[in-house]
């Protein structure tokens, strides 16, 4: 009797198999320490689950044998448990110095200019939390707020509100005056923007992010004044004298199932009409799902507008900004893994740099959470001081589920603020997000860019 072949390997628990569906009888299969993923047959993953928590595989034909070497090649098989653990912990140890650099150089700030506001549209997010007053930073808030960046603040965003107003221009003139040489970027409605544009050409600007919702009927039916008035001719005149003075412009557009193809065909319009500026980046676009989607809603309009322009553009950045934040495994898919893997230490910027300073005196981390006092990380005027435990500091060892859990580099403990309590703690896990881009998106971004 011939002796079976033996193979002193298995494969690594940071492994996930999923199914593309039942028709087709596919899997995918993810290796959550490196990025690689590999699409697999159905007799292929009966292998798959046969060797799942086998101390030592032995491939019992030529299929086995065949799989066996695609697997270790892509870095599925390790030969022991401490073998994993020594590349998990060394993982950790590049991703918890590489945080920490990033924690400490803290080079941009945004500065919070007021949380007034000229528009009164349904979904801004800030309306969420009940909360409304007229101030704007002060000079001594500023001082202050320089003081804590050693006077040096390369780059400096502003936000609001609305940053741009004829009663912020005093403020934003005063930062300016005290950061000259730092590259500015701002998020505004567009509707003061002609009053600033003097401002914005002494400076260095690396964009200005406007929304523009759709065509001149559909933006005007959610983009209004207070008063109802509709505001895209107005928003249009901001666009054009920013990008006739060669002043970065982002168009941010908030994606619904009403607007999408309203603003898919927009973005062409604009890409015909300013080619050269598109071209050489001047011009660029944001295209997201309105936050208050269902998620299932979301994952429609994400396949229309994130990934599609992945495949479908050379430069897939200006097509959509977003495209850049998209989590690593669906980036890793998209891009046909032909970029590096970059494990995740935590979710996203509002656990690691980005400081957000508001005209309360208090310091925020997370956009999202602007005016909710619960989920403030510190406080910086009239005193200074930093909460020992906030969205700030959480990350993939700082939750205890987080850190036995096989997918911790996928996701690095998923959304903070979806999952605070009104306590304001966040050491709890979110798998909401990559359960929902595992088990469904990627499947479904196979059969639409793969299978179709």
């Amino acid at each position: 009797m011939k002796r079976k072949e033996k193979h002193n390997m298995k494969l690594i628990d940071s492994m996930v198999l999923t199914d593309v569906d039942d028709e087709s009888d596919l899997g995918i299969i993810i290796n959550a320490l490196n990025g690689k993923i590999c699409v697999i047959s159905g007799e292929e993953k009966q292998f798959i689950r046969k060797w799942t928590n086998l101390e030592e595989i032995t491939p019992e034909g030529d299929g086995e044998k065949a799989l066996l070497k695609e697997l270790h090649e892509s870095g599925f098989l390790v030969q022991n448990k401490k073998e994993e653990e020594h590349i998990v912990s060394h993982i950790l140890s590049i991703c918890r110095e590489d945080h920490k650099r990033i924690a400490e150089s803290r080079g941009g700030v945004v500065f919070v200019v007021t949380y007034m506001c000229n528009f009164a549209f349904p979904y801004c997010y800030e309306n969420a939390v009940a909360y409304c007053n007229n101030k704007i930073l002060s000079e001594e808030m500023v001082d202050k707020i320089f003081e804590l960046h050693h006077n040096s603040i390369p780059q400096i965003a502003l936000y609001g509100g609305e940053p741009f107003l004829p009663e912020t221009r005093k403020i934003i003139e005063y930062i300016i005056s005290k950061a000259p040489g730092s590259v500015y970027s701002a998020t505004t409605n567009g509707y003061y923007l002609p009053d600033y544009v003097d401002l914005l050409k002494k400076i260095k600007v690396n964009n200005i992010m406007i929304t523009l919702d759709g065509t001149r009927e559909i933006h005007n039916k959610t983009r209004v004044l207070g008063n109802g008035m509709g505001t895209y001719d107005q928003v249009i005149k901001g666009i054009e004298i920013c990008l006739s003075n060669l002043i970065p412009v982002k168009i941010r557009m908030n994606i619904s199932e009403m607007n999408m193809k309203d603003c898919l065909e927009l973005r062409e319009e604009f890409i015909g009409q300013y080619k050269e500026e598109y071209e050489t980046g001047i011009l660029s676009f944001e295209l997201q799902p309105v936050f208050q989607l269902s998620p299932e809603k979301k994952d429609k309009i994400k396949e229309k507008i994130y990934y599609n322009g992945i495949r479908n553009q050379e430069a897939p950045f200006k097509y959509n900004v977003i495209t850049h934040s998209v989590s690593p495994i669906l980036k890793a898919f998209v891009n046909n893994s032909k970029k590096a893997f970059k494990p995740r230490y935590c979710n996203c910027d509002a656990e690691s740099k980005r400081l957000f300073y508001d005209p309360e005196g208090d310091i925020y981390s997370c956009i999202l959470s602007l005016k909710n006092k619960t989920a403030t990380v510190g406080k910086y005027f009239p005193q200074h001081y930093m909460k020992e435990e906030s969205i700030l500091t959480r990350n993939i060892e700082t939750v205890e589920v987080c850190k036995k859990c096989k997918l911790k580099f996928l996701c690095g403990g998923g959304c903070a603020y979806e999952i605070m309590d009104d306590k304001g703690n966040v050491k709890n896990p979110n798998c909401t997000s990559i359960l929902n881009e595992i088990n469904n998106e990627l499947p479904q971004l196979y059969k639409k860019l793969i299978l179709r």
